[in-house]
């Protein structure tokens, strides 16, 4: 039966745009006073933890008490700094971009309705805030319109925020809550296998489909069950070769950090790793191609039939 080889070269088309894509998505989560984190639960630290210094909704000898309807989950907690206390503070991590704290303002007229504080961030002082009362606005302010202090275009990692008063002079804190840009980070690979076809002894095999997908889980890779036993050799040896390249190209795409401060340093190197293992892949493929080619080319060929006569009516001789 003759022997009979094809090859699609049209499937190396899908070769050429596979490159490793971050997709990132920016969610928002909130840290209450009372609640916590939305997502971890973890409360944030109200010091000093003296009995009768902070206190929240259900105090009923606060001189100042705001609105629970128009605070964040209904919840507040708040103190007065005095001189003599030397120093309170509130602090919690976050991991994230971008973080927002917004306080309770009073416009009440008091002594004790200014508020200030300093906002220390990763240990690095970046703000000081200072408000007081305005007897045109309504008694409390809420949220945006008692934004405190917000910084942007951080890593994308675990930070440590730190709100702390202190000074000689009477200062009322009202905290709130925090809101603080999470980027959620999604790395996908998807692509097919070349598909083959070889017609030998009336013997086709089928084609071959592998995809990968990279998340922040990590997932096991799916097996591929050959029909015949060469399609078993041919899915061995490009597991090899698309191994190879894969894992490159996962490595660099998943060893990049989201710094935005570094991000045109990295660019480059990130586009030749992904470059390089893409040419890498082409070359290695076209060449077990070739191979198979020229394999083939040669069992396909027959030897010549030579043939002797016996011309004294005898059988021929075939060689």
């Amino acid at each position: 039966m003759r022997r009979v080889f094809f090859f699609s070269f049209s499937p190396l088309l899908i070769w050429l745009p596979i490159i490793p894509v971050a997709l990132s998505k920016a969610v928002n989560r909130s840290i209450d006073d009372t609640l916590g984190d939305s997502v971890t639960r973890q409360r944030p630290l109200f010091l000093p933890s003296t009995v009768g210094i902070w206190e929240d909704v259900t105090c009923k000898e606060c001189a100042l008490r705001p609105s629970i309807q128009d605070a964040y989950d209904q919840t507040w907690t708040a103190a007065t700094y005095r001189p003599p206390m030397g120093n309170m503070s509130i602090s919690f991590p976050f991991t994230g971009t971008a973080i927002y704290v917004f306080f309770i303002l009073s416009n009440v007229s008091s002594e004790n309705s200014t508020t200030a504080a300093n906002f220390t961030l990763d240990g690095v002082v970046e703000d000081a805030y200072r408000h007081s009362p305005d007897p045109n606005a309504p008694d409390f302010q809420f949220n945006e319109s008692a934004l405190a202090f917000a910084q942007t275009g951080l890593e994308n990692s675990t930070h440590n925020l730190l709100i702390s008063t202190s000074g000689d002079e009477t200062i009322f804190v009202n905290f709130d809550y925090a809101l603080y840009t999470f980027v959620i980070l999604h790395v996908a690979y998807q692509f097919s296998q070349p598909s083959f076809r070889f017609e030998e002894d009336d013997t086709i095999s089928s084609p071959l489909t592998t995809s990968f997908n990279l998340s922040t889980t990590p997932a096991s890779s799916p097996s591929t069950t050959p029909t015949s036993a060469t399609g078993s050799s041919i899915a061995t040896a490009f597991s090899t070769v698309i191994a190879s390249s894969v894992s490159t190209a996962m490595t660099s795409a998943t060893g990049s950090s989201i710094d935005s401060s570094n991000t045109s340093n990295h660019s480059s190197t990130r586009t030749g790793a992904v470059v390089g293992s893409t040419i890498g892949g082409l070359l290695a493929l076209c060449a077990f191609t070739f191979g198979l080619y020229v394999y083939y080319s040669r069992r396909g060929r027959k030897p010549r039939m030579h043939s002797i006569i016996n011309t004294d009516g005898g059988k021929s001789i075939l060689f």
